[in-house]
Parts: structure tokens; sequence; C-alpha cells
């Protein structure tokens, strides 16, 4: 700009000066920022107008390298790291006017600090946890590793899980988990290493007995390697547990039931397995027994009851070495005495269930009976009288007297119509419902008698002489004719005479006869004689 200045009332000329207007600098640090801990210098660059003089100053205590450089570094100090910010000051100036000034302002953050965990000693069944840490400029981070498994949950966490693959836990047993810090502000990504080495685990199992309600079930801790097992952990499933390695466990209710089995390995490495297991209702076993006397069959029966399911066998011990397998059977004692009979059920679901009972065997009674007489006559009485034994203990006595007859009194008579040899029985039951039968023949004889005449004609009726009656012991038939001669004789009542004298025909009229017997059981001897007539 000309400037012209006149002197007022004066003819001089007007004076004239030209004065330069300078527009003063436009400065610009920058915008402010953050920068690393560990970087290795801050890089500064700011824009200033044309035609200035531009320097750099700082009031951090690092070194501007070329602090008259609008792009400079500048190379921090620990105090600086410590303070936590460092200002920088760009000034511009020259032209006549006043210097003008920017101010930028840095933050120093901490480089990331990643912590991925200490090394592990990982058992090869098991998944791997970890929680690693990160911080200082960023808390972000993500997971990888050098094996072939697969990270449960999001790898961009700290915390995660690692489940290892099954080539994982094979060869070198070593992996690499690697934690990488994300977002780190200008800083380096920080990283860390844990090191995995993979420790055999045992391998968990067991094997339990036929479950049934209210009786013990056996457990057996089948895990192996069996020499490296230090403890062991048993939940039954219904609130009860055990820490023995093959315990024994009663359920009260039937049901299915998960039981969870824990072996733990000295390496402190542990392994899990579950099971169902059903667990059925027992039968009850029950029985009932009859006549149980010596000698005598006695009967036992199966009263046993299943609430679901059938049974399906029967084991029988009878106290004296004899056994059945029948559901309902017989037994006979030979010895008196008290004998521990048990009855062992098994249901269609393999529950054995027992059951015990002391049986009393009672003495057999013995039956006897006396004859009035024997041998007897037909329609002669016979009585009987009852002498078993023990005397007072007989309860109900049947008698079966041969021929379809049959009586029920203590003593007893009958009669017999005819001959022959009955066998007469007496059954008894006495009074603890052991029984007994004995057995006597009676003779029954009818006395001899001779026809009073017979026609032997040939024509098949009456044409011989027999003599009725007896049974004999001994026999003696004789036959004379008028002139007192023998003309027939037997000893065998089954043979008669058939009205012929040395092969020729006997003429007719009247013969004598005599005849001898002695009857069966009895000494009595009985002589008859008569006449018969030959009537043709």
């Amino acid at each position: 700009y000309s400037v012209n200045a006149t002197v007022l009332g004066c003819t001089g000329p007007d004076g004239t000066v030209s004065i330069l207007v300078t527009n003063p600098a436009i400065v610009n640090a920058g915008p402010n920022g953050n920068v690393c801990s560990t970087a290795p210098f801050v890089l500064l660059s700011g824009t200033v107008t044309p035609g200035y003089t531009t320097t750099w100053s700082t009031l951090g205590t690092g070194t501007l390298v070329t602090p008259n450089n609008l792009t400079t570094n500048y190379i921090m100090s620990n105090a600086d790291t410590t303070a936590g910010t460092i200002t920088f000051i760009l000034t511009a100036s020259g032209g006549g006017c006043p210097n003008v000034t920017d101010t930028v302002v840095y933050n120093i953050l901490p480089a990331a600090n990643t912590n991925a965990g200490p090394n592990q000693n990982v058992c090869k069944n098991s998944v791997i946890p970890l929680s690693g840490s990160i911080s200082g400029v960023t808390t972000t981070g993500y997971w990888t590793s050098t094996g072939t498994g697969t990270f449960v949950a999001d790898t961009t966490a700290s915390a995660t899980y690692y489940h290892p693959s099954s080539a994982d836990t094979t060869g070198n047993n070593t992996i690499y988990l690697i934690l990488t810090s994300t977002n780190n502000g200008g800083c380096l990504a920080s990283i860390d290493t844990l090191i995995a080495t993979f420790i055999n685990a045992p391998k968990s199992s067991f094997t339990y007995s036929t479950a049934c309600a209210t009786y013990p079930v056996q457990f057996t801790d089948t895990s192996t390697p069996t020499s490296s097992l230090s403890t062991f952990f048993w939940g039954f499933g219904d609130a009860s547990t055990n820490t023995l390695q093959s315990p024994v466990h009663t359920y009260s209710v039937g049901g299915s039931y998960t039981v969870t089995h824990v072996v733990t390995s000295i390496n402190g490495c542990k392994d899990t397995v579950r099971q169902v297991v059903p667990v059925f209702i027992a039968p009850v076993p029950a029985f009932s027994y009859t006549n149980a006397c010596v000698g005598t069959t006695a009967s036992f029966n199966d009263l046993s009851t299943l609430a679901t399911g059938t049974i399906t066998g029967w084991n029988w011990n009878f106290g004296d070495g004899g056994t059945s397998t029948s559901q309902n059977t017989t037994h006979i004692y030979t010895v008196q005495g008290t004998y521990s009979v048990s009855l062992s059920v098994t249901s269609s679901n393999g529950c054995t269930t027992s059951t015990v009972q002391s049986v009393n065997v009672n003495p057999k009674p013995t039956a006897e009976f006396s004859m009035s007489g024997n041998p007897i006559f037909a329609n002669e009485t016979l009585g009987l009288t009852d002498q078993s034994t023990p005397a007072g203990t007989i309860a109900s006595w049947f008698w079966g007297f041969g021929d379809g007859a049959s009586a029920t009194a203590q003593n007893t008579s009958h009669l017999f119509d005819n001959k022959g040899v009955f066998t007469i029985t007496l059954s008894i039951i006495d009074v603890n419902g052991c029984a007994d039968t004995v057995s006597h023949d009676v003779f029954v004889t009818l006395l001899p008698l001779v026809p009073t005449g017979f026609s032997p004609n040939g024509d098949g009726h009456n044409d011989t002489l027999f003599v009725k009656g007896g049974p004999f012991k001994t026999f003696y038939f004789r036959v004379y004719n008028n002139w007192g001669e023998k003309i027939f004789e037997s000893v065998d009542q089954a043979k008669g005479w058939d009205g012929t004298y040395k092969g020729q025909s006997a003429p007719i009229g009247a013969y004598a006869w005599i005849l001898d017997v002695e009857l069966y059981n009895d000494n009595r001897q009985i002589r008859k004689t008569g006449d018969v007539t030959i009537v043709k």
C-alpha cells in the first residue's frame, strides 16, 4: 500500500511511503494422536503458510531430530512414556508479524502385553481351558494353534476352550496355542504362546450284576489301565454315592437309573462314563407245604408273586440234600426232625430271591389191626380191631375189605358172602396229617359140598362130579361102588369124576363117597361122606 502525507498550509510536495501488509501465517501442527510407547519415534508433520520460518518445540524431554523442518521425527525419552502424553508446538515466524503457533498432543500408549497363560500338562481326554489376558494399548486378540483341533467358542476372545483332535494327542503329544493381540493402536501385535503337553488319561468303564429292587447290586470297575488308577467315584442316580473301587448298592425302588463312574489316575487325569441301569422289581418268594411226615410224600406249593414280569425258575432245597426245580413239587423225608427248606425264584428279568422256612417233619404213625379169625367161613362175621400206634394220636381210619365194601370206624366188622382170599386194608391219618397203610389177607372158605347127582352123558351139562367149597389146603376125594370097590380118587379139587371106571361108563345108580379136607391157615380137618347118583 502507498501512503501520501500532505502538510496542510504548506506548498511543498506530498510525502509518500510504501507500506507492505503481510497476512499472518497459518500454522497447523496436525491432529492429536496416539503413539505406542515402544515406537522408535514420533512422526511430526505440520503445515505453515509459505514464506515463514518454522520451528518445532516440545514440552517433552526427548529429542527433535530436525526441529526446523515441517516434517521431522521425535525420539521419546523414558520420562515421556512415564508422563503418558507429549505436547508438540509448531511456530511460524517472520514477515513482521507476531509468531503464530499451533499445538498437537500425542498420548503415549503402553504396548500390548499378551499372556497366554502357563504351559499345561493336558489329559488326552480333556478339552484345554484357555484364559489368556491382554493389557496395554488393547484388550482384544485371537487364538490360533499348531494342532488340528477346534476352538470351542469365539477365537477372538481371550477366554475359550480348545478341543484336541486325535492327531493332537498322538505323535509328539505337544501343540502350541498362540494368543495374538489386535487393535494395537500402531503398536506391533503382541504374541504369547502356551505349550500344551498331552499326558495319558484313564478309560472309565464298569459292569454290574442284574439289578433288582431291594436286593444288592454288585458294581465292578473295569477301567484301564488298572495300574495307574488312584481314586474312584460312583453316583448311583438315586442321590447315593460311593468311593470304593467296586461297591455294592441296593436300590429301594425299581426304575431306570443313570449311574456315573469317575476314575482318577495317579497323574491327576480323570475319565467319566455314564450308563443307564435298569432296576427290575424282584419277585416275592413264598410257599406252603402239607404232609411233612417221615416216609410220606410231602407236597410243596409255590406261592411266590411278582408285580411285573413272570417267574421263570424255581429252585428248592429241602434241607436233607434233596432238591427240585419244579414250580410245585413233592419230597419224602426219611428221618424225623426240623429242616430248613429254601425256595429261590427267578424272574424273566433275571432277578433271583429266596425264602427259608423251618419244616417240622413228624414221625409216621404205624397202621396195624387184628382179625377175629383167619380163615373164616363165608357169611361168618369177621371182627376187625385197630391196633395202630401211637395210640390216641390217630384222627381217622379207612377200611377197605377187598370186595368193594369199606368202613370208617376205628373198629369194625364185615361179612364175606363168597369164598376167596380178600385183602383188607387199613389207612390211618394222625393229628399231624401223617398217614400209614397196612394190608392183611383173609381167607374166606366155603364148607365142602358134594352134589347128590350128576349126568355124565356128554351133553356138556353136569357131566363131571366136582367137590365145591374151599379153598382147601389139602384135598382127598374117593368114590366107591356098591361092592365097596374104590372106583375114583383125586387130591386135586379141580379134577372131578367123569362117571367112568376103567375107561367104561359106570352104570346108573348110587355111589358112596368120602371127602377129607384141611382148611387154609387153620389146622382144622373136615371129613364128609355121602352118596351121589348117576343119572342119564
